[in-house]
């Protein structure tokens, strides 16, 4: 051999050894991390043994004698698989982000301090009963004793970051969930949007497109003007850019639910059935746990960071929530003094703002020093200090997240009930965020409530941003307990929700304008309505239907508008025409005509309000797609609006079908264009394919590794199998089907249940992604309450013991 061979075989080696030492140095790493979940553990604090028996799917079933025990372990545990997801929560709530990632993130700190979730989370811990304030302590001792457990422990992602996340408050988990709260707010995006079109287009077009139906009151019609118009989008610039730097989509937002009453099922049992539609993300939204000891014994999902569970069943009841797209925030504009940026008019009289620094931790740069300023209405949302000068006003958040409840005593009053008059008594306590909740009993009862807190705000609406200069605009308290939507044993036998108009709010006075669309309800009701009884497996067919009643009602119009305009009957064109015409509206992974209609839907939208909008305020407005939608349709059913004359061709009035024609023209150019001409490249699975990300999704090497996907997947923002993407950003999913649980009281205590990825933050831990291929199938596992069943099945168990005082 010679001597440059034998120079370069070793170099090749060098190379080899490094390679094969950094990947088994990686490995090891990532192996460290994952959490011991056999054996035994000593832990301070708690009274007694705690066996924590992990299922074959790494469902943690916690048995303990007492609830500080209970609720200790689950923090505990949580952390051991959750840590880093808890520990980015707590920072996206109190504004602490940019101290991990730097000024990439300095937008949404600012926001979160402005809007002053820690601040409120710190006051409102103080004023909890000691029952509650005792139950997130124990939940925090748990998480502090995992992170005393040392440092070998803590996630990869602290690793690389170079960080230890600090103790666990109480506080921190009632932050978390204000924060759950903000994200499920709807009112940021639509009011502030509608605040700017009212100083945009005139006031017959505006009217037109308010998506709030009778409700009985007079509207608050006092700002309007160009001012106006650049405050509120100005406004609006902000909070989308601060939200967006955390993953937050503005349409993220849905869910399903329904109760069978045993009249409606092939058992004579009650089924309930949950599928929440959220951000979809790595590690998931929901945790999946097994609580029993000091009078508990249920199971169900959490949200880690907070004890308990807000979504199951007991031995007794089970439960599920939707969102109650309740019209919780409006946005107050204040009349600045242009002389003192510091001064505001209340009723004639001047009012200084009150005024708190906020100091932000900047890695990579030095701290930044945050003024927030408020009014009595709530935290200014912008910059008073720039925008007095140019139009002397200023836009203030008059919020539910701010304001007093005890959602703490409302989950552990749920977790014990044993019949719909104990749900009823623990959800008085609930005030954000408002959530249908439904509900079915073992002895085969159903229910539905609306639980949360509604504004009144004195007879008016709340979509347009309010005059805050005068106190007549202001809130006038809440709507009764008492009188919240409520159904028990309703004689048609089930209830359903989809965060559909859920009451007569001519009735009850305004309670929001930011329902969906009623496609998927409709669908729901539609399918329990065409049988006698529903099986438990009909049940689960039900949540994975794909069927778009969106579709069938809009693609006739496409149809006969391309028929009376007389095209050729050659080319693409022509071919997207016949796909549509024989196609069952059913979104199939592999559907062609499926993503024909989506993309000439998504031009007709653009093409009916883009130009009288203008497309900074077209892709605001489209920003919640359900909002979009039911305005769409309000417009459409009028058959002739001023909406659909194209002001760019003054020389022409166009009409509906001219530009539904130009959509689907529009649509088929578009993906000619992304996918070329080959309509095996169009199946609505590939272009609509689904990546669930992490938050290093965008790191390069990393980003791959901790992403789940892509995976082809069907459905859309309207069917019941829900998977949405945002208008402005086509076809890629940000939301959908978070999990599902389906209970069915003929099987005993058991639930069905599935993720999107698994229980494990760890991305060693076989659990990171091992429910991924069920949930894009539609497959569940069973989890069990039974103990005797647990311990005959494979399981690990990890034992919790007192830690015993060492003698010197």
């Amino acid at each position: 051999m010679g001597r440059l061979k034998r120079v370069l075989l070793g170099l090749l080696i060098v190379l080899v050894v490094g390679v094969f030492s950094a990947l088994l140095f990686g490995y090891l790493t990532l192996r460290r991390a994952l959490p011991q979940t056999s054996g035994t553990l000593e832990l301070a604090g708690l009274h007694a043994p705690v066996d924590v028996l992990r299922d074959a799917q790494g469902v943690p079933h916690i048995f303990a004698r007492d609830e500080h025990d209970l609720l200790m372990a689950q923090g505990f545990v949580t952390a051991q698989d959750r840590l880093w997801q808890m520990d980015l929560m707590r920072r996206a709530a109190r504004g602490q982000l940019a101290e991990l990632f730097g000024t990439q993130v300095l937008e949404h700190d600012r926001l979160m301090r402005t809007i002053g979730i820690g601040r409120t989370a710190a006051a409102l811990y103080q004023r909890l009963p000691e029952e509650s304030r005792a139950a997130l302590d124990a939940y925090a001792e748990g998480v502090n004793a995992f992170l005393g457990s040392g440092r070998h422990r803590l996630p990869v992602e602290c690793l690389v970051l170079r960080y230890a996340p600090s103790r666990w408050r109480g506080e921190d988990c009632v932050a978390i969930i204000r924060f759950v709260s903000w994200a499920l707010c709807m009112s940021w995006a639509v009011d502030l949007t509608y605040g700017a079109l009212a100083g945009k287009v005139d006031p017959q077009r505006l009217s037109e497109i308010l998506p709030v139906g009778p409700y009985g009151g007079p509207r608050v019609t006092d700002i309007g003007d160009r001012e106006d118009y650049r405050l509120c989008l100005d406004a609006l610039h902000a909070l989308t850019k601060a939200r967006a730097q955390v993953g937050l989509a503005e349409g993220a937002l849905g869910s399903n639910n329904w109760a069978l009453s045993g009249s409606k099922t092939t058992t004579g049992k009650p089924v309930l059935c949950n599928d929440p539609h959220l951000m979809l993300s790595v590690p998931a939204f929901w945790y999946e746990v097994h609580l029993c000891g000091g009078g508990i014994d249920a199971c169900g999902m959490s949200i880690p960071g907070l004890p308990g569970m807000s979504i199951g069943r007991n031995r007794r009841i089970a439960w599920g929530i939707t969102n109650g797209m309740i019209d919780d925030a409006d946005f107050f504009v204040e009349r600045v003094d242009t002389a003192d940026a510091y001064r505001y008019l209340r009723d004639g009289q001047w009012l200084t703002m009150s005024t708190v620094a906020e100091t932000i931790a900047v890695k990579g740069a030095a701290p930044v020093v945050h003024e927030v300023h408020l009014t009595v209405h709530g935290p200014v949302i912008n910059d008073v200090h720039a925008l007095a000068g140019k139009v002397g006003k200023a836009i203030a958040l008059r919020w539910v997240g701010h304001d007093y409840s005890d959602e703490i005593a409302a989950l552990r009053m749920v977790i014990r009930a044993n019949s719909w008059s104990e749900v009823l008594a623990g959800l008085q306590s609930s005030g954000t965020p408002a959530q249908n909740f439904v509900y079915a009993d073992a002895d085969g009862n159903i229910g539905y409530l609306l639980g949360g807190t509604v504004p009144s705000r004195g007879g008016a609406d709340g979509v347009l941003p309010r005059p805050g200069w005068e106190a007549k605009n202001d809130w006038q308290g809440r709507l009764p307990f008492e009188r919240h939507p409520r159904l028990f044993n309703p004689a048609k036998g089930f209830v359903a929700t989809a965060n559909n108009e859920i009451w007569d709010q001519a009735s009850l006075g305004y309670l929001s304008a930011y329902w969906e669309p009623p496609d998927r309800i409709t669908r729901i009701t539609q399918t329990i309505e065409g049988k006698p009884q529903l099986s438990r497996e009909d049940c689960e067919r039900l949540q994975m239907d794909r069927l778009s009643l969106r579709a069938k009602a809009v693609v006739p119009l496409f149809l006969r508008a391309y028929e009376r305009a007389a095209l050729p009957d050659t080319g693409l064109l022509h071919q997207a025409y016949l796909m549509l015409r024989g196609w069952d509206c059913v979104e199939e992974p592999q559907s062609l005509a499926c993503t024909v209609f989506h993309a000439a839907h998504r031009h007709l939208l653009h093409n009916i309000f883009a130009d009288e909008m203008g497309e900074e305020l077209f892709t605001a407005f489209v920003a919640f797609p359900g909002v979009a939608f039911r305005v769409t349709d309000q417009v459409i059913a009028r058959g002739n609006s001023p909406w659909f004359d194209d002001i760019s061709t003054p020389e022409k009035s166009e009409s509906l079908d001219d530009l539904l024609v130009r959509s689907l023209v529009d649509g088929v150019a578009e993906l000619r264009g992304e996918r070329g001409p080959e309509l095996s490249r169009w199946q609505w699975g590939e272009v609509h394919a689904i990546t669930i990300h992490h938050a290093f999704s965008q790191a390069p090497v990393l980003g791959k590794y901790f992403d789940i996907g892509p995976f082809p997947i069907g459905g859309s923002t309207t069917t019941v199998c829900n998977i949405g993407y945002p208008l402005g950003e086509p076809y890629h999913p940000h939301w959908g089907v978070s999990m599902r649980m389906v209970v069915d009281f003929a099987e005993g205590g058991v639930v069905r249940f599935v993720l999107p990825t698994g229980q494990s933050g760890h991305r060693m831990s076989k659990h990171y992604a091992d429910q991924t291929r069920a949930w894009l199938q539609g497959r569940y596992h069973v989890t069990t309450m039974d103990r005797q069943a647990l311990h005959r099945a494979p399981h690990k168990l990890l034992v919790l013991r007192p830690r015993q005082e060492r003698r010197s």
